[in-house]
Formats: structure tokens, sequence, C-alpha cells
């Protein structure tokens, strides 16, 4: 704090990387896993996106909370649970959300950013893709965090 009872001004934006701002242990999801394991991992971490992993480990891909809600607006087999509940599946507790994989619906590419992005350059890539995350990878391109707007705002 300041002498005006302010805070103290940050450090220059310019100085902050991407490794000062990511966070860290990712919580990622198969590609073979439902949509609706997708909807309970997302909502029971308040992430609003996670990488897809494949059966050897790599990330293939994003699912996203925008990807679901897309996806369940735009195909019949998706649609707002009503009385054809029933007739999605043979157990009728299941829903489509049930049947459907998250590599059927997911971002088939990632947005990255190394290390040493700065804060202007993560800015601007977020700008360009339209986009809320990057992925944050090291030196051999392995997957060590994620940094998402609301963690570049609290920086500015």
């Amino acid at each position: 704090m300041n002498n005006q009872g302010l805070p103290s001004q940050p450090e220059s934006i310019l100085a902050v990387t991407a490794r000062d701002v990511l966070t860290e242990n990712l919580i990622s999801i198969s590609s073979e896993a439902t949509v609706r394991e997708a909807i309970d991992l997302l909502g029971a971490h308040v992430f609003r996106a996670a990488p897809v992993i494949d059966e050897g480990g790599h990330a293939i891909g994003v699912v996203s909370q925008i990807d679901i809600l897309i996806h369940s607006q735009n195909h019949p087999w998706l649609e707002r649970q009503t009385s054809k509940r029933s007739e999605c599946a043979t157990d009728p507790t299941e829903t489509p959300y049930d049947q459907v994989h998250v590599k059927e619906i997911m971002t088939p590419f990632l947005f990255t950013v190394p290390l040493s992005a700065s804060i202007p350059d993560m800015i601007e890539k977020m700008k360009e893709q339209n986009v809320h995350h990057l992925f944050v990878t090291d030196d051999s391109e392995d997957l060590v965090g994620v940094i998402s707007t609301i963690d570049l705002l609290k920086r500015l």
C-alpha cells in the first residue's frame, strides 16, 4: 500500500511472463470421456476449459463450456432433456450427454504460449484467436499450465 492507502504500483506488465501468471496442476480430460463427465469436471473445478488427452497422454485439443453449449444447441442429440429422454438410451436415467464423447465436440487444437510470453503477447494472442484461455508449454512443448483472462486481469 502506498501512503494514500492505495495498492502499490504493480510491476511493469512487460516484465511479467506466462511463468509468473500461469495456473499449474492442469486438470485434463480423456478424449474417451463423455460430455457428462466433462460437464461434471468443469463444474467441480470451476474451470471453463480443460485440455483433452489421448490414450498416449498427449494433448490433442481442448473442451470448453462454450464447446458444450454450442453443441447442445446445434445438435438434436444434445437437446434439453424432455419426454424423449427414454429414447436416448437403454437406461432411462442416461441422457445424450452420457453417450457422446469429448473427442466428438472438442476443439481439435490448443492455443499455446511459451513460459516466456509477455502479458501484452498473451493479450494479443487471446484477442486474435478469440479465446479466454491459453495453455502454457515448456521448452519440450509439454503442457505446464493454463492462463485465463482473469489471470491476466489480476496483473494489470
